[in-house]
């Protein structure tokens, strides 16, 4: 594991609010609730190179909870934190979403192969959550890329979920035999009838991403690939992050496999934080977004402090 040990580092106050990365300004309230934004890009701040193609927007903190959005080359921001669902079904799925909404979480990660998009939608239904204020992924399953099967099954998304459109909608995992041309020509339909603001894929190495990006004329947003501290891929990081294009870590903490991590768990005791958050944080400093599953309140709100304390960089 590379990993050397960490210096938690407090943010220093400039004004209303400011953590390491980001200098916020109050900008108002909402349902009563403090919200603050972004004055000062990650790149003016030194935290982003200058020759990086990405964009950041703004930050948003409510409460005392920062959660920060990426400008994706869609020109939409995702938060760079959301609730991973795989393996959450039914009842447990139901109440897990609510928990996090009510906590602040607005990123929510599904996929039709989760069979768990129609617990979420009922979540969000008895929760009255308001459509804009949320950012949702959704993902076409490796059997329906041909081009009809691909539209037929974003139906039944979006019929699942009780929603007109997904925020990002990914190619679950590269075609057996099913050009991407073809599957991409079914998303740039999608996102044309305002279906899927941004697209992307998902569990593409450096060459199925190039052949992608290839095949379409819209941005490939993001690749959201399994990133942890015990899988590391730092090519595909940079080849992909060199085009514009997000790595979203799924499985972060390895399936729990990092909380036994020996030297993970000195470093987190001696900065009183958790192995989890240690971990999450380290991706979170590369600027990749991070889908941790959570089936605990006590979990989703562990995942939530992560952006008012840095680690020593680089790692």
């Amino acid at each position: 594991m590379s990993l050397k040990p960490a210096r938690i580092q407090a943010g220093q106050e400039r004004g209303p609010g400011v953590d390491a990365q980001y200098l916020l300004a109050f900008v108002g309230s909402n349902n009563g609730r403090r919200v603050f934004d972004r004055v000062a890009t990650r790149r003016e701040l030194g935290v982003v190179p200058e020759d990086d193609t990405r964009t950041f927007s703004a930050a948003r903190r409510v409460d005392d909870m920062a959660i920060p959005t990426i400008t994706l080359a869609s020109g939409h921001a995702i938060p760079q934190l959301g609730l991973g669902t795989w393996q959450l079904q039914g009842q447990a799925c139901e109440t897990v979403v609510k928990e996090a909404l009510d906590l602040g979480y607005t990123h929510l990660d599904s996929a039709w192969m989760y069979q768990n998009q129609d617990a979420i939608g009922r979540a969000l239904k008895e929760v009255g959550a308001r459509r804009e204020d949320l950012f949702i992924t959704s993902k076409i399953w490796h059997s329906h890329l041909e081009y009809d099967a691909a539209l037929g099954q974003m139906e039944e998304i979006l019929r699942d979920l009780r929603t007109e459109y997904v925020d990002l909608l990914l190619i679950h995992h590269p075609g057996q035999g099913v050009p991407v041309e073809q599957t991409l020509a079914a998303f740039e339909k999608i996102h044309a009838a305002g279906q899927a603001l941004s697209i992307g894929i998902s569990n593409f190495s450096i060459e199925q991403t190039d052949r992608a990006r290839a095949a379409t004329g819209l941005p490939l947003c993001t690749n959201q690939v399994e990133y942890h501290l015990h899988h590391q891929r730092d090519d595909l990081r940079r080849h992909c992050h060199a085009h514009g294009i997000f790595l979203t870590a799924h499985r972060p903490l390895a399936k729990g496999e990092l909380a036994q991590d020996g030297e993970l768990q000195e470093i987190a005791a001696s900065h009183g934080k958790s192995p989890a958050q240690i971990a999450l944080k380290w991706l979170v400093q590369q600027d990749m977004i991070v889908i941790p599953k959570a089936s605990s309140a006590s979990h989703l709100r562990a995942n939530l402090d992560l952006f008012d304390w840095q680690l020593a960089w680089p790692l």
